[in-house]
């Protein structure tokens, strides 16, 4: 099944109705620090040097396939659902097939507007369980 295109307030709503489901913000941790969905765990598809430089996160699939099984509806957001599509299509690849992407992600896009402007809970929690670097810790390798 292709990675499907879902706006926020219906990403809501099913993730309220399946209990089970993963949010997963793909956003760099400075982003994710700042504001997120609420219920997001931190797993950047693209970490920032020394310099701020982006690059593709290495062990972003490591740390996926050790936290959310495969047949886990998964909704990916991220600033405006660019980068949580492509994070999608690596997930794809790999066989996850119940994937979401949140259209507009948290701030929005020119064609629709974010997570945070249609006023959904966010939160700027970075605690164990969602932070990227406990996510991360936990990996055996």
């Amino acid at each position: 099944m292709p990675i499907q295109q879902t706006p926020q307030k219906t990403d809501w709503g099913n993730r309220k109705a399946d209990s089970e489901s993963v949010l997963i913000d793909v956003r760099t941790v400075q982003e994710f620090c700042e504001g997120h969905p609420e219920g997001a765990l931190n797993i950047p598809v693209f970490i920032e040097d020394d310099f701020g430089q982006r690059m593709p996160n290495q062990v972003f699939m490591v740390i996926i396939e050790a936290h959310v099984p495969k047949n886990k509806s998964v909704y990916l957001s991220c600033q405006s659902g660019k980068r949580s599509f492509m994070a999608g299509m690596q997930m794809e690849r790999q066989g996850y097939s119940k994937l979401f992407n949140v259209t507009g992600g948290f701030g929005g896009s020119p064609e629709c507007t974010g997570w945070e402007d249609e006023g959904l809970p966010t939160s700027t929690d970075n605690g164990p369980e969602i932070s990227y670097e406990s996510l991360k810790s936990k990996v055996k390798r």
